[in-house]
């Protein structure tokens, strides 16, 4: 399907093999009803019942700034990397064209690239030049998948997904994103602290609203319709209380309301 002009291709399969597919649709998996709907004049996958979801605990692997530095920066003399020390921020740079800087508060990297690039704009490139970007951080990128594109400030976003459904941080923050601004420059923001082992969780699992029912409550609740843009159901990163290594993965729903991701609960809470 292409959204864009609503075009649905239909493809010939007949002198391909089935087999494959329909083994993996006889396994045993859950199942969950849906249906194609338009919301705003866009295509979206409408939930027909309500989702049940498992709550998840993780570990996090946390590294440090060397890590990075010795990664992004050109390090092999290492009086080019001056550094800098501002409250929460520390900057560093090569006295030319890189500089990378991390916020100890909302432990969030920051790197900018000035030397020059071929600044291209349609998608394929900017999404190759972006997965480029994204490996230069050494991330583990088993469950990293990109997630959004934005045409107006090119920015793609990259998402951990777990169990399928993409994690979301109270900003609304992915795991990186990275931005072409001009002929001259690049920049990548990512997280400092990443999902690494699952461990079990006394939780059971959450009981979360069709589509339509949820819309219909956050429109009883106030909202504006035209407001809320794209729904996906997702995972709400919150420290745990008893490890700052440790994080609780909440089920939710996500709306994309006044160009930033919400999670269901905050907008109810919200008046």
């Amino acid at each position: 399907m292409y959204d864009k002009n609503f075009t649905v291709y239909e493809v010939d399969v007949k002198k391909r093999s089935l087999k494959p597919l329909k083994k993996v649709l006889k396994m045993d998996m859950r199942t969950q009803p849906a249906s194609f709907k338009l919301l705003n004049n866009k295509p979206a996958v409408y939930v027909t019942t309500s989702v049940e979801m498992q709550p998840y605990k993780y570990l996090i692997d946390r590294q440090s700034d060397d890590y990075y530095v010795s990664r992004l920066l050109n390090t092999q003399d290492s009086t080019n990397v001056n550094v800098k020390r501002r409250r929460n921020m520390t900057i560093y740079g090569d006295q030319s064209s890189l500089q990378l800087m991390f916020n100890s508060r909302n432990r969030m990297g920051e790197f900018s690239d000035f030397r020059p690039n071929h600044n291209r704009k349609n998608l394929t490139s900017a999404i190759q030049d972006s997965y480029k970007n994204v490996t230069k951080l050494g991330l583990p990128m088993d469950n990293v998948r990109f997630f959004s594109y934005d045409p107006n400030t090119r920015a793609i976003m990259y998402r951990t997904y777990v169990e399928g459904f993409p994690v979301f941080r109270t900003s609304g923050f992915g795991t990186v994103s990275t931005r072409t601004l001009n002929s001259s420059a690049q920049r990548t923001i990512f997280s400092l602290d990443n999902l690494e082992v699952p461990l079990p969780s006394n939780k059971g699992y959450v009981s979360l609203p069709s589509t339509e029912t949820m819309l219909k409550r956050l429109k009883d609740h106030g909202y504006n319709m035209k407001d809320l843009q794209k729904v996906r159901l997702g995972y709400t990163w919150k420290k745990d209380t008893t490890s700052p290594l440790l994080i609780d993965l909440n089920p939710d729903w996500y709306i994309y309301y006044h160009k930033q991701w919400r999670s269901y609960t905050s907008l109810m809470n919200q008046y």
